[in-house]
């Protein structure tokens, strides 16, 4: 019996640009307007789960979703059985990265897309070299391939049930032409979503998006909608199949 509902990822699954209408929303805390409506909340209450936890973060990457998942799932499991806890884990954009910037465990986001402001020369100049230097598809989807098995392989060996499903449109056409067969059928797909991505569902559907591109609370209703006929369909609370 599911207690405890575990969520990461990125904005998508932070529920960025879910904002209170009376204005006491802010776009990067966590709030309780943005737990009642993002999907992984409508989820957590269709099924009352009371326990629930979401450490999503905007701009975050795949490598910053495994790191925090080992941590977060590791404390979860002095509290829950592993038959307790449902992961539903929103993989985000594979040329996303992290780096460490500190021996207190600090780390900075690299988003390719989104250029540091200028009054910060270093940050400037390791987004520049990466964008030359080691932005090449093939690195980033074979990293990437990796970083999901990972995750896929540690949540599978705790016997935790759990979901991942991708954030952005494009994102498993893309990784296609640099993963071989062999290494894709490496994949448990009863419990990966990788088409539609949330934001093609969205798209596709015409509900409206924030200035920043993300999905409102009717995409998010709908998106919630469509994980739980497949949780169901797939009887995913149930970890008799890891």
């Amino acid at each position: 019996m599911i207690k405890c509902i575990y969520v990461n990822g990125d904005s998508f699954s932070f529920g960025a640009e879910l904002d209170d209408p009376n204005g006491t929303s802010q776009w990067d805390k966590f709030d309780n307007y943005r737990r009642k409506h993002c999907f992984s909340g409508i989820i957590a209450d269709k099924y009352n789960f009371l326990n629930y936890y979401n450490n999503a973060q905007p701009g975050g990457s795949n490598e910053r979703i495994y790191r925090t998942l080992i941590k977060d799932i590791l404390s979860k499991l002095e509290i829950y059985k592993p038959e307790e806890i449902f992961c539903l884990i929103g993989l985000t954009d594979p040329g996303r990265r992290e780096f460490c910037i500190g021996d207190d465990g600090s780390y900075m986001l690299y988003i390719p897309h989104f250029q540091p402001t200028p009054y910060n020369s270093y940050l400037r100049d390791l987004w520049e070299l990466f964008i030359k230097h080691y932005s090449y598809d093939h690195g980033i989807y074979t990293f990437n391939h990796m970083i999901v098995l990972g995750i896929q392989n540690f949540l599978r060996t705790l016997k935790l049930p759990y979901l991942l499903t991708y954030s952005m449109q494009g994102y498993s056409v893309d990784e296609n032409k640099y993963i071989s067969p062999a290494q894709n059928n490496l994949y448990y797909f009863k419990r990966i979503i990788k088409y539609p991505s949330f934001m093609l569902y969205n798209s596709t559907n015409g509900w409206p998006i924030g200035s920043e591109q993300h999905p409102l609370e009717e995409g998010h209703r709908q998106w919630a909608s469509f994980l739980i006929d497949y949780i169901e369909k797939e009887n995913l609370f149930d970890n008799s199949d890891l």
